[in-house]
């Protein structure tokens, strides 16, 4: 057994998932819940980052620490290169009954969430290219995967730099 802590983990992509769920309503998926969760290697790594995150959050407040955290990292600097590819992602998808009895799950492992970020750009702006007459819906507010479907997950199964494996 390892030694991670699952946290709640505040990003966007819950009001993403939960949004294509609800536009593509399968009706043989009457229930469906979606956690989003950061794990972290150990209770004393969890708590000096939580102890890390609530004091940059408390001294955010004041200007005179707002500007020197500035100073530190500029607005939409972002990961450097060299951090960049010395990091990887890595989600797991588990899928269960309503009992709570594991029925399935799914890996996806790629680079760093950057940098999966501009491959699923890329891979969306290809099949809008290359495969439009094939998209489920033409028009309207939808998330990616609901208006790209299929044709938009299989780009991304081909798609050299992240990888979906079903974890037996």
């Amino acid at each position: 057994m390892d030694n991670t802590w699952p946290i709640p983990f505040a990003t966007s992509d819950p009001f993403v998932v939960r949004k294509t769920i609800e536009i593509q309503a399968d009706k043989s998926m009457p229930y469906f819940q979606y956690g989003h969760y950061l794990s972290v290697g150990g209770l004393f790594r969890l708590i000096i980052m939580a102890l890390g995150f609530a004091l940059v959050f408390l001294l955010a407040k004041f200007k005179l620490t707002r500007d020197l955290l500035r100073k530190y990292k500029s607005e939409g600097s972002g990961s450097s290169v060299e951090s960049r590819q010395s990091s990887r992602s890595r989600i797991l998808f588990l899928a269960r009954d309503d009992n709570g009895k594991l029925l399935g799950q799914a890996e996806f492992t790629g680079a760093d969430p950057y940098d999966v970020t501009a491959v699923t750009v890329v891979q969306a702006a290809r099949v809008l290219l290359e495969k439009r007459e094939q998209l489920p819906r033409r028009g309207g507010v939808a998330t990616p995967v609901s208006a790209l479907g299929d044709v938009y997950t299989d780009y991304l199964m081909r798609c050299p730099e992240i990888a979906f494996r079903k974890v037996e």
